[in-house]
């Protein structure tokens, strides 16, 4: 799969780790099954619009949630000059 879908599956797995809760408990809320969000987490399946809002709002975050960090850059300061 892509960068993308490995990235968004690292931050799932992390935001679902550091809530304490299991796979089976996150699947279930979803509607999907244990070794699917498995494979989601690894990067080895593709996420959709439709999982990116039903696994995001299982762990609380929503779909925005799962999506990485945009890169910061440094901003002017208007106000120099």
């Amino acid at each position: 799969m892509s960068d993308i879908d490995s990235t968004i599956g690292a931050k799932a797995l992390q935001i679902r780790k550091g809530a304490g809760l299991k796979q089976e408990d996150v699947a279930q809320i979803a509607g999907i099954s244990r070794p699917f969000l498995s494979l989601l987490e690894q990067g080895k399946r593709g996420w959709s619009a439709d999982l990116l809002v039903t696994v995001g709002d299982a762990l609380g975050v929503g779909a925005a949630g799962l999506l990485p960090d945009p890169p910061q850059t440094p901003r002017e300061d208007r106000a120099a000059g």
